[in-house]
């Protein structure tokens, strides 16, 4: 009786273990799948005739733009390699992977789905001036907007970019120990509300000095009464990319800082209790922070799309040949995005003819 009872125990000690674990295994399935899915689009796009240079068209590249491309690209490029640099000695120092080596796997895991607000309509352009071999987007199941191949996402930049990206979260770190130092009584629905507010700041300068003025890229309709300095170059929405970049940065900072004693994030709890070895129990972690990431920028891109459906009438004139990159207008079997006209879709001209 004793030994049946001492076995049910146990029994039920697992299960509850298992139970308990169960969060991790979740995280973590989300961010094996978003491996999957990528690992996918990124071979079809190197193994396509998409993967070429876009080139910059009839009209000429105005030399300050030439200059700050080159800067750009040299200081993301750095940038990148001194996170990782940063990032390592930390491993080697504590003879672990990080938690900062977990989350720069887990920005880098971020790349493929930046130019997602262009899937349903072309909401923005990019600079075919800097480095780049076309766009993967094409590749990514559900695809409708045409021409994607010729978005010339910026090798340099987009990708280092996002290895550089656990920077922010370093700095969003510290202005939240500086806003618990300052007001102690203020909780987290403040510290969260806090950051948010800081990151969505940082958007507008980002872009504004980094993105825009420089030639990078350029939005084409956002709404005008939700917009900066609408019916420009510069003009900037505020819906979705200053609210839900914000949003995006800020939870990257939360997940770094509101960690448990051990170092773990909330993602990562319970994957002690798994019954598997130690470099599993890692691999486990690490695909919860990139299933963590993946999952807050996916809220990102599902806002950028829905607001894409409704363009402005803020697309400014005389957009250049190096922007557009033959994605829409004359020359081509699709109009630009426009309020009232129907979607284009890739395949058939006949849903947004060119007027």
């Amino acid at each position: 009786m004793s030994i049946s009872s001492d076995s049910e125990l146990r029994q039920a000690d697992t299960a509850t273990s298992r139970h308990r674990a169960r969060p991790v295994l979740w995280w973590a399935a989300i961010g094996i799948a978003a491996m999957v899915l990528q690992t996918y689009v990124y071979t079809r796009w190197i193994t396509s005739d998409h993967f070429r240079s876009v080139g910059t068209g009839a009209d000429p590249v105005p030399q300050w733009e030439k200059i700050c491309a080159w800067l750009e690209q040299s200081a993301f490029t750095l940038a990148a390699l001194g996170t990782v640099a940063w990032i390592v000695r930390g491993c080697v120092r504590e003879r672990r992977m990080t938690f900062d080596a977990k989350l720069l796997l887990g920005t880098m895991a971020l790349t493929w789905l930046d130019p997602i607000g262009n899937m349903v309509r072309i909401s923005f352009f990019m600079n075919s001036y800097y480095i780049n071999r076309g766009s993967w987007t094409p590749f990514i199941p559900g695809w409708i907007s045409p021409n994607a191949g010729r978005l010339p996402d910026p090798l340099l930049v987009e990708f280092t970019g996002y290895m550089a990206l656990p920077l922010s979260a370093v700095v969003g770190c510290w202005v939240l120990r500086s806003i618990e130092k300052r007001w102690p009584a203020i909780g987290k629905v403040g510290l969260v509300v806090s950051i948010w507010v800081f990151m969505m700041v940082a958007v507008v300068i980002i872009h504004q000095v980094l993105v825009q003025h420089s030639g990078w890229a350029m939005w084409t309709t956002p709404q005008r009464n939700l917009t900066v300095f609408a019916g420009t170059r510069w003009q900037l929405p505020i819906v979705p990319d200053v609210m839900f970049w914000g949003a995006m940065f800020a939870s990257l900072t939360l997940l770094r800082h509101f960690r448990a004693p051990d170092g773990r994030s909330f993602v990562e709890r319970g994957v002690d209790r798994v019954n598997v070895p130690e470099r599993v129990r890692t691999a486990l972690a690490t695909f919860a922070v990139i299933g963590y990431t993946s999952t807050a920028m996916l809220g990102y891109a599902v806002c950028a799309v829905a607001v894409s459906l409704y363009p402005g009438d803020t697309m400014p004139a005389q957009v250049p040949s190096y922007l557009v990159n033959d994605m829409c207008g004359p020359g081509t079997e699709y109009n630009c995005p426009a309020p009232g006209l129907p979607i284009a879709v890739a395949g058939h001209p006949d849903h947004a003819p060119v007027r």
